[in-house]
């Protein structure tokens, strides 16, 4: 037993000296199917990959169908397993929302759709928690909180989005509200994640521990649920299957019949204790839930398994990265919304050419950005990430040159960084290594499935050294 109840499986792959790279394509949070060498009980197990090394992985079991402590030798295969989960909830809100009436949710709806323009409140004065935020963030924060209905946040590159969400949330925190912070992808959400955990709000963090950075799992639901004191119980009841699976019979081998009949009561039993221990976890889980000020969590991920009720304010980060229909799964369970994205970044991968072309490929906040009035949106214009010169080409392409860059970022360069040599080369903003003629030459790799240019990569690596030497 290792995680939340899951068992813990390792499996290593030796190596013989022969280049075993890459070992695989899987990422921690995959789905996955292991299947057991031919001699071993049960033949397979559905669960999650919760670490990945170069030559090991650690999945963790979703049922009770591995004896804990057991010990598996023989070759193993694991395989990604496809959900349609994503699917089924984003085919679910879907239907929600357009059949919903005289509610918030139908308010949203014809305000999203454009036949009822967005409400407002009167401005209040704001008491910043954050006192460096600047004047775009500050007027970020404040049209977000007299939005009755929806704003937007437009952040290109660098602008500190992150610092103004927590800012935003804080303040509905403040004002007693109850906040929902999701993204499409999980490293999305870590980052808000990280913030908040600095804030001293009850937060708690959905989705499976795997899809959690490992230096922020203390804020996700599972380990929450084992600190709780009650959560002692549910190690009681574990302990007590996983001590009955490994009892051995009690008749002699030569009665075939009473053996059967004793391993379907305690496959009975063990069931019955998995389920008791289960319920007990979810009912801890619930609570843990209801309590906390803000829950994160991807669009995909949140469940009303655990959330019951609407929240006061759900804020939507890397909004531009989501296509609509997966926007729309957290829309539902909130009276209010907040965007942040960038509709001049990546938009989400659409790989059905005709669904592209039906829609799909518009998110929800590229319709907002043209439909909502200026009031309910703002654009950071102060970037933290780049000297001025690499600021430029962005600012003047996609952002009509309203980009400043800080004056903590505007003339640094390499040179300035810690063991870094000062150099013609690293006082230079920006570099160009001309690799025309080199034999640096693309490559395609089937197990990724994408484009590579291993020399490109390899000349990058040793420019890098070159830097820090």
């Amino acid at each position: 037993m290792g995680l939340a109840g899951m068992t813990l499986v390792t499996l290593s792959r030796p190596s013989r000296g022969e280049d075993l790279s890459p070992f695989h394509a899987m990422n921690s949070g995959d789905n996955v199917l292991l299947s057991f060498p031919t001699n071993y009980e049960p033949k397979s197990a559905e669960g999650t990959l919760y670490k990945v090394e170069e030559f090991r992985v650690t999945v963790a079991l979703t049922g009770p169908s591995v004896d804990p402590g057991a010990e598996i030798r023989g070759a193993c295969q694991i395989d990604l397993l496809g959900s349609d989960a994503t699917y089924q909830r984003m085919r679910k809100a879907l239907i929600t929302v357009s059949e919903t009436k005289r509610s918030r949710l139908s308010t949203l709806r014809e305000v999203f759709m454009g036949e009822t323009a967005p409400a407002r409140s009167r401005a209040a004065k704001v008491n910043f928690f954050n006192p460096d935020l600047n004047e775009f963030q500050q007027e970020a924060v404040k049209r977000a909180l007299s939005a009755d209905d929806v704003a937007l946040v437009h952040g290109p590159p660098g602008p500190g989005k992150t610092t103004v969400l927590v800012e935003i949330v804080r303040q509905h925190v403040c004002a007693g509200c109850r906040v929902l912070a999701t993204a499409p992808s999980n490293i999305a959400v870590d980052n808000i994640l990280e913030k908040l955990l600095e804030t001293g709000l009850r937060v708690v963090r959905l989705g499976h521990p795997a899809r959690t950075l490992e230096s922020l799992r203390h804020g996700n639901l599972a380990a929450q649920v084992e600190a709780e004191p009650l959560y002692e119980e549910v190690r009681e009841l574990d302990a007590k299957r996983e001590k009955l699976a490994k009892r051995k019979s009690s008749h002699g081998r030569g009665i075939a019949q009473l053996g059967y009949a004793e391993r379907q009561q305690r496959e009975r039993e063990i069931g019955r204790l998995w389920r008791e221990a289960r319920d007990l976890e979810f009912e801890i889980s619930r609570r843990i839930v209801a309590s906390a000020n803000v829950v994160l969590g991807t669009h995909a991920g949140i469940s009303k398994r655990f959330v019951k009720g609407d929240f006061d304010l759900v804020v939507l980060d890397e909004a531009s990265q989501a296509s609509e229909p997966l926007s729309w799964v957290p829309l539902c369970m909130a009276k209010k919304a907040v965007f942040a994205g960038d509709a001049n970044q990546l938009p989400p991968t659409i790989y059905s050419k005709e669904a592209a072309e039906g829609g799909l490929a518009v998110t929800l906040f590229d319709r907002l950005k043209d439909l909502l009035p200026p009031t309910a949106q703002t654009l950071l214009r102060v970037q933290y990430r780049m000297h001025e010169e690499i600021m430029r080409f962005p600012s003047e392409s996609f952002y009509d040159g309203k980009l400043i860059a800080h004056e903590s970022v505007a003339q640094h360069t390499a040179a300035e960084l810690p063991g870094v040599t000062p150099s013609d080369f690293t006082s230079r903003p920006v570099t160009y290594v001309d690799t025309a003629g080199a034999g640096y030459d693309e490559a395609w790799n089937d197990l990724l499935e994408s484009r590579e240019n291993k020399g490109e990569a390899e000349l990058a690596v040793r420019i890098l050294r070159e830097l820090l030497e």
